[in-house]
């Protein structure tokens, strides 16, 4: 093994490039896998049609869905801030309907608010 292959693996070397993103609600720039990604076709949507229930816009956990994207911090003032007119349409480069938009961030108070009651005893 190379000395340089035998430094990497130890670690001894810079770590690799890592991506960054910019938030579009607030400019911050993060690591891509500490943002979420709001994945936007509108070709999938008019294939798959309203019978199917799905829209061209959804939240992308795994970072692979087709179509454009825009990145979000996982921050809840950053979800109210994303409320604001043609914040996200201007992102996508495609018209998000007001369906599409109540729907998105009903899903993204789902990931921060707790499912439901606890009780201790």
């Amino acid at each position: 093994m190379r000395q340089s292959a035998l430094a990497y693996w130890r670690g001894q070397l810079k770590s690799m490039h890592r991506p960054e993103r910019t938030c579009i609600a607030c400019g911050t720039r993060a690591v891509k896998s500490a943002l979420i990604r709001i994945a936007g076709d509108p070709q999938s949507a008019a294939k798959l049609g309203a019978a199917a229930n799905r829209s061209g816009v959804r939240i992308d956990h795994k970072g692979r869905l087709p179509g454009r994207g825009a990145y979000l911090c996982q921050g809840p003032e950053c979800d109210r801030m994303l409320l604001r007119p043609g914040r996200l349409s201007y992102a996508l480069r495609a018209p998000v309907s007001e369906s599409e938009m109540d729907r998105l961030i009903s899903e993204l108070k789902e990931r921060v608010e707790p499912q439901g009651p606890t009780e201790t005893s």
